[in-house]
């Protein structure tokens, strides 16, 4: 009997689910016949029709979780694999969870998550619902492979065992059937008995939030674009090269996966282990060094144990982490598999470029074993590009474009305004509710139970990624405040920059001879006029020495932004409690707490060196 091939795979978050579903062979002549003689499990237990193509490619007989050619099988969103209750943008894949920006496949910035494109235009292997599914050998269509089908076949839309749907008929004799299984949108099965709509595994020409599809009616069979999100039926193929016999395969195939989520220190790398029973791979891993052509001595020697794993079809390409890197460096990465006579075997070398320091300032200790540093600036958000950044300086506030109460208005972020807050605001905003990171653009009164740290969602100017940032909590902000010690004794004063109001924060190591500050701490008469500093000075005598600044930049309930340049809110981690700071520090310095946490105040993160990657 033919074996088949086995796959390993780079496994770190979760089990794959694996489907053996498949068309069984049929005495029926129109089902063309093929099934290569082995109805075992793997490659072969799915029956395929020689149509006499020219590229060669051998039709499945039936849809992915169809058990008979009439059978529509299970729906899949394209890039997924495995169907599901409801289709939309909501829970599709690789789409940001509250809008429709992409994650993966997208040659546009205009419609990728913080402008991300791969300029990925056809569905790897781990994301085709054919080839996970179905095992290796199997895959989805390419949009030329459906072209030559229709080009060098006639087509009649019949009924075939109470289904409706195509029948192609080849000039050898052998036929293939589409059923008209319809189409799923959200929980709705549409066009069922007069449409079959078939994913092909190429994505749009022009728009990568659609991939082409095959559409069959009474009237015709053409390609036509779609939503990805949307559920289709997937007819698998395979070809020639694709059915070579594995018993000549001697020594594993590695392949090394795209290097993806690169930080400062670490990035993570993919990989797959072709091989079979013959081949005993001992080890699969990454070797990952400075130099090229990384081998066992290279400092990052990142190990996967697949021993003994053989009936793994679903690769999974999310990767294993590499850490311990140097920022700004450029590494070579090959995924490697070490077999029991001692032999290694290599995927292609990649390389990657670790990104710059997180501009950012201290440290500040927030526990007798944690020092914290804080980011560049306040947290910002754009809503019409999904976008997270935080303020380019440290004393910049978007403020509102209506005059508060106070005849205040206005900030240093031009053509922004929190007032204008909404879904589709192409403007910036810098005043949240509480533990909204999941709902930047949340407004009404409610109030929210589960507090989302704004640091798990990526930061555009920050490396792009999510994590280390966070928010302190309360206890971490009191430590900060009155626990630590400097050796000049001064831990925060109140203060002017840059002609903005607001509190300054010295770092552990803060020496007096660095800057003379005024009623420091919380002294018997803080006012910020005492402490006036330029930008040319905070720049080059106090940020530079770890120095942070919080901007007194209001607040805001509902459409309505209030104490704007008079005073300061920010958010802790724990529900409702939050820092309250103005001109005499006032009453309840430094904290407060309201039992409504949707009010919108400033956010500002830190990160912890101690918990980074």
């Amino acid at each position: 009997m033919k074996k088949f091939l086995k796959t390993l795979a780079a496994i770190t978050l979760s089990t794959a689910v694996i489907f053996s579903v498949g068309c069984k062979p049929e005495e029926d002549p129109i089902n063309g016949g093929g099934d290569n003689g082995d109805n075992g499990s793997g490659l072969d237990s799915h029956v395929y029709v020689d149509l006499g193509l020219p590229s060669g490619t051998l039709w499945a007989t039936c849809n992915v979780g169809a058990n008979a050619p009439e059978e529509c099988g299970y729906y899949f969103a394209w890039g997924e694999t495995e169907f599901k209750d409801s289709y939309s943008w909501s829970n599709y894949k690789y789409c940001y969870q509250i809008g429709e920006a992409l994650t993966k496949y997208c040659f546009d910035s205009h419609v990728g998550l913080n402008l991300f494109t791969d300029n990925l235009t056809t569905l790897k292997p781990e994301d085709d619902a054919a080839t996970t599914n179905w095992g290796n050998g199997w895959r989805t269509p390419t949009k030329e492979e459906f072209e030559e089908l229709l080009q060098n076949t006639t087509k009649t839309w019949t009924l075939r065992n109470g289904m409706v749907g195509y029948l192609l008929t080849a000039n050898n004799g052998n036929t293939l059937f589409f059923p008209a299984a319809g189409r799923m949108m959200e929980d709705r099965l549409l066009e069922h008995a007069a449409f079959g709509h078939y994913w092909t595994k190429t994505l749009s020409e022009y728009n990568p939030r659609k991939a082409m599809r095959f559409v069959g009616s009474t009237t015709y069979f053409s390609d036509y674009e779609i939503e990805r999100y949307h559920g289709l039926s997937v007819r698998p193929v395979r070809a020639d090269n694709e059915m070579e016999n594995d018993s000549v395969l001697s020594y594993p195939i590695v392949t090394t996966g795209d290097i993806i989520e690169i930080g400062r220190i670490s990035a993570k790398c993919g990989f797959t282990v072709v091989t079979n029973e013959d081949i005993d791979v001992i080890t699969t891993g990454v070797y990952c060094g400075t130099t090229e052509n990384p081998t066992s001595d290279a400092p990052i020697h990142t190990i996967t144990n697949m021993s003994g794993v053989y009936d793994n079809l679903h690769p999974v390409w999310d990767g294993i982490w590499m850490s311990g890197l140097t920022p700004n460096t450029t590494y070579y990465v090959r995924a490697y598999a070490k077999t029991s006579d001692n032999n290694i075997y290599y995927g292609e070398q990649k390389s990657f470029t670790t990104l710059q320091d997180y501009p950012c300032y201290g440290p500040f200790s927030i526990s007798e074993e944690l020092q914290v540093y804080f980011s560049q600036g306040n947290l910002q958000y754009q809503a019409s590009t999904f976008t997270w950044r935080f303020a380019e300086n440290q004393w910049d506030y978007v403020g509102t474009e209506i005059p508060d109460l106070n005849g205040d208005f206005g900030g240093t972020v031009p053509g922004s305004s929190n007032h204008l807050i909404s879904n589709d605001y192409d403007g910036w905003i810098d005043l949240f509710a509480w533990g909204s990171a999941n709902s930047p653009t949340l407004v009404a009164f409610m109030n929210i139970t589960d507090f989302v740290d704004w640091g798990t969602k990526p930061i555009s100017n920050a490396g792009g990624h999510a994590y280390p940032w966070r928010t302190l909590t309360k206890e971490e902000w009191d430590y900060l405040l009155y626990g630590r010690q400097t050796p000049s004794g001064v831990r925060f004063v109140l203060g002017m920059v840059n002609n903005i109001k607001g509190l300054i924060l010295l770092p552990d190591d803060w020496n007096a001879s660095i800057y003379q500050l005024s009623n420091v701490n919380d002294g018997p008469n803080p006012n910020y006029q005492d402490n006036r500093i330029s930008e040319e000075t905070w720049k080059d005598s106090l940020e530079t020495h770890g120095a942070v600044f919080l901007p007194w930049a209001g607040y805001r309930v509902n459409y309505n932004v209030s104490a704007v340049r008079r005073r300061g809110y920010y958010w802790l981690a724990e529900r409702d409690w939050y820092l309250d700071f103005f001109e005499s520090y006032g009453l309840n310095f430094p904290f407060s707490y309201q039992n409504n946490s949707i009010a919108g105040y400033s956010v500002r993160l830190v990160w912890c060196k101690q918990y980074e990657f």
